[in-house]
């Protein structure tokens, strides 16, 4: 899937609206394959990684299939709730992020 010119976009850091950012490294689509190769920046300012330039239009590299889209919102704020009971527990906000 090849992006054709105009399908990216030149973005700002999304936490302090900055454009200094710093190149790293160029990456892939390493979770479905999708072709392009994309460079991930660091934003100067607040340390934030992203992809920049990044696609217009990222709905094209994420199939139905996907699981994230196949989450009830029921499911979804329940793990949520579990989570935040489990990291109040046992003392440790990183499995908040756990799913």
């Amino acid at each position: 899937m090849q992006e054709e010119k105009g399908e990216l976009e030149y973005v700002k850091c999304n936490i302090c609206n900055q454009d200094n950012s710093k190149f790293l490294f160029e990456n892939t689509d390493r979770l479905h394959g999708n072709e392009g190769v994309f460079n991930v920046v660091k934003c100067k300012r607040c340390g934030l990684l992203y992809i920049n330039p990044r696609p217009r239009n990222i709905s094209k590299y994420y199939p139905n299939e996907y699981t994230p889209y196949n989450i009830k919102q029921e499911d979804f704020f329940q793990k949520i709730a579990n989570n935040l009971m489990d990291a109040y527990y046992s003392n440790s906000l990183s499995i908040i992020i756990g799913f």
